[in-house]
């Protein structure tokens, strides 16, 4: 039974109540994490660890097989690629990779106007699941993933980490994500994820008590590597840091993931955890990925996904991506939403893969609470999806929270059909069970959607040096 999303054994895992599933975790604390995975998984992952050194025209000769294999079957199952095609003239059976630039861009706008369009009238053979984006480049979007997607993006993620140091497929992880945003202060400090055979970290209470505690479970512990959003990492850094609080072992990296890194953080993280940071850079829609090396350098996973570049308006290189592994619903000539700049250099590592020199996106702020709890802006995000928008009449299609004050907030939201009378009082008592119930929360409605280069979910407008206060009072 695979537990990779979205697999039948993930599903049935997740709608165990919370005591079943702390039953079943344990069971399974024994089984390798090879076969919770997967033969799928590791068939991927074997391919992925033979493909690490190839030469660039052998990765470039691999994305063309995989490209005219994905154009063949999107014009042939896909009704919205099969006009498009069509319309330029597109042959799949010679087409290269120069013949994206001569298909028009596909935009977050076409997928949601021509969604029905753009899932294959087989889709059920590939077993996808229903996925979304964050909505941190952008409003957020819904789409389809195939099983083998998934496996393929997760083989992908353990290459990194094989290749930045973890002794294997069991090595022990920690894990310091969004995965309590609906327990926060009511759920444990940590608890054994027995899908992913992590110990997972609550990041909704990092106050200066819990950090103590959590840094004697980790020494208990003994994690080989340390995962997690840089926000989420940083803060307990931080208040590690502040308190005089050391590991009592040095893992062998962290692996950070979903926000940008800052390098004040980065330096922070490597300084207190004692250990180099590993990041990787990837989407929900799992369309280009890319892995930072020992050398600092970011590789695109050329096995999965095509990169382009094309100049917006604003003058600044926008990421176009192609998806090799997705059928359910292909993403072709994808614009992203983040732009990057591509290096030119050969690595000293010697990977032959393209090399991304700059990557921007995924801006959202950190929200420091009054009584210093600390939470990054992906958390918020998840907040957002699993907790403040089931509460309301209709999903906004913008929702941003602003930090005022030490603990005064706005919820900037829009929603085309408008909010309905009680989602006011809905989002200030969610918003105030995440911040606080003393939290002094405005709703502001817009009556337009913002119209920015940038999205950004989350903003403090507190100084840096503000937060850092706020940081060491609380930690005292």
């Amino acid at each position: 039974m695979s537990l990779i999303p979205y697999s039948s054994g993930l599903k049935i895992y997740e709608r165990m109540p919370p005591k079943m599933r702390r039953t079943v975790g344990s069971l399974m604390r024994p089984v390798p994490r090879r076969m919770l995975l997967g033969n799928g998984f590791q068939e991927q992952l074997k391919d992925l660890r033979a493909s690490e050194y190839w030469t660039r025209e052998e990765l470039e000769r691999y994305q063309v097989k995989r490209l005219r294999a994905l154009l063949a079957h999107a014009e042939r199952s896909v009704p919205y690629y099969h006009d498009l095609f069509r319309a330029a003239k597109l042959d799949s059976a010679t087409a290269d990779l120069r013949s994206l630039k001569e298909l028009p861009v596909l935009t977050k706008d076409i997928i949601r106007s021509e969604h029905d369009r753009l899932r294959a009238v087989n889709s059920p053979e590939f077993h996808p699941g229903e996925a979304n984006t964050t909505g941190s480049t952008g409003r957020p979007l819904r789409f389809l993933v195939d099983q083998q997607t998934r496996e393929v993006e997760h083989a992908a993620v353990w290459r990194h980490y094989l290749g930045s140091g973890i002794s294997g497929l069991d090595g022990r992880i920690a894990s310091f994500r969004g995965d309590f945003v609906s327990e926060r202060s009511g759920g444990p400090l940590w608890r054994w994820d027995g899908r992913v055979k992590e110990l997972t970290f609550n990041t909704y209470v990092l106050d200066q008590d819990n950090v103590r505690k959590m840094v004697d479970e980790l020494d208990r512990f003994h994690p080989e590597a340390m995962r997690g959003y840089p926000h989420s990492l940083f803060i307990l850094s931080t208040k590690m840091e502040a308190s005089g609080l050391r590991l009592g072992f040095v893992p062998r990296f962290v692996h950070t993931s979903s926000e940008q890194l800052p390098r004040h953080m980065r330096e922070t993280i490597e300084r207190v955890l004692g250990c180099p940071v590993r990041d990787w850079y990837s989407q929900s829609e799992y369309v280009i990925s890319a892995g930072e090396c020992s050398e600092g350098t970011y590789h695109q996973t050329m096995e999965t996904g095509i990169v382009r570049i094309q100049e917006d308006a604003w003058g600044m290189e926008r990421l176009i991506g192609t998806g090799l592994w997705n059928m359910s619903m292909p993403f072709i000539n994808y614009e992203i939403g983040d732009h990057v700049a591509i290096g030119e250099e050969d690595c000293p590592c010697g990977r032959k893969h393209l090399v991304l020199g700059s990557i921007e996106g995924r801006v959202n702020d950190v929200i420091v609470t009054a009584d210093g709890n600390a939470l990054s802006g992906v958390g918020i995000d998840n907040f957002y999806e699993k907790e403040v928008i089931p509460a309301l009449a209709g999903a906004p299609e913008y929702m941003k929270l602003v930090q005022d004050g030490i603990a005064s907030y706005t919820v900037e939201a829009f929603r085309s059909a408008g909010l309905a009378e009680s989602d006011e009082q809905s989002i200030k008592k969610a918003f105030r069970a995440l911040l606080g119930q003393e939290a002094d929360i405005t709703v502001k409605t817009l009556d337009k959607m913002p119209d920015q280069k940038k999205w950004k979910n989350v903003e403090s407008r507190l100084s840096p040096e503000d937060i850092a206060r706020l940081l060491r009072e609380r930690s005292g």
